[in-house]
């Protein structure tokens, strides 16, 4: 079976992809699949490559690629010297912008390839951080109080918007991942600051009150129709947020699985897990973020294609399970013919 590994890509989160797809490809069973890598440069061009994991992971895997296009109508790639790839499945180990928001899945629908994730509605539905709290609202899960600007909106109209919103706040891209953008302000005079910030990677902006609780998270993961719901995660770290450079470069980062919380308000977390997995007409897998105060579960956003790197929550939930890494891609690509 031919398995297409793609990465990076035109996106802020091209960093982790690589280091996503890197622990994904060291984890592949190399005796049942033939393993084919392709790279997505941050400014959009293709390239089928023989880099190492090393080498990816440090982003140096152009120096061994070539050039590759799409054959929509053939349902494959082409390389320069004519090397034909059709791929018996995908695995876009990819995140963020353009890649991870609906974009790629209909690139791969219509070349009629079958691929790991999300499809296109759910992946992009998802990715806005806005329409998936109106679904989780529909479901009747609690969100924290926010409020959507703008690009191009009067500072005076998002004040007047604002207003009866407790500080702190968060301000925060719309559409982005890896906590890119995002501001916590304390003081409304930061307010156009922090717009500007989150505006350079979403034209849709929501502003939010902090929430005073935990942050857990949890897998799930569909499996012949089925879906596994894994334990709750409760993420540990001193920062003032979770923002990228603590997800990414703290050392200060900890984890509780299973989180310290009541075990009824676990099971209600794996419940809206399992309704807004369905409500979004999500497949194969996510990861979906809550807070969890005193008597309160509050959904905070959910990810499609969600981090596989060594820090990652995704896996080793599930590896609590006795999901292994290996299990979990094997899981993944049998999964692909059940939808």
């Amino acid at each position: 079976m031919i398995l297409c590994v793609i990465f990076g890509g035109n996106s802020s989160e091209y960093e982790v992809s690589l280091r996503s797809a890197s622990a994904v490809i060291e984890n592949i069973r190399k005796d049942r699949y033939d393993v084919i890598k392709i790279g997505v440069s941050r400014s959009g061009e293709w390239y089928k490559t023989n880099a190492s994991v090393e080498k990816i992971r440090n982003d140096r895997w152009k120096n061994d690629a070539e050039k590759i296009i799409i054959d929509i109508n053939a349902g494959a790639f082409l390389t320069d010297k004519g090397e034909r790839i059709k791929p018996d499945i995908i695995f876009p180990v990819m995140h963020g912008e353009n890649v991870e928001n609906g974009t790629l899945q209909g690139l791969f629908e219509s070349m009629g390839a079958r691929y790991i994730g999300c499809k296109t509605k759910a992946s992009a539905v998802c990715f806005d951080k806005h329409l998936s709290k109106l679904v989780a609202e529909k479901c009747g899960i609690a969100v924290s109080k926010y409020r959507v600007a703008y690009k191009g909106e009067a500072i005076e109209n998002v004040i007047k918007k604002i207003k009866g919103l407790r500080l702190p706040l968060f301000v925060k891209p719309a559409e982005c991942g890896s906590s890119c953008g995002i501001t916590k302000i304390k003081d409304v005079n930061n307010l156009y600051k922090a717009l500007e910030t989150a505006f350079k990677y979403s034209k849709k902006v929501l502003i939010e009150e902090a929430v005073n609780g935990k942050e857990i998270e949890i897998s799930v993961l569909e499996s012949n129709g089925s879906l596994i719901i894994s334990d709750c995660g409760e993420l540990i770290y001193k920062s003032d947020f979770y923002d990228y450079d603590t997800k990414y470069k703290s050392s200060d980062v900890g984890y509780n699985i299973p989180a310290n919380i009541d075990t009824l308000l676990a099971q209600r977390i794996k419940e809206y897990a399992k309704k807004l997995f369905r409500a979004l007409e999500c497949s194969s897998l996510s990861r979906i973020d809550f807070f969890v105060t005193e008597n309160e579960v509050i959904f905070n956003e959910i990810n499609t294609m969600p981090g596989f790197t060594e820090i990652s929550m995704y896996p080793m939930l599930l590896e609590k399970m006795g999901i292994s890494f290996e299990e979990l891609i094997d899981m993944l690509i049998k999964n692909v013919n059940f939808y």
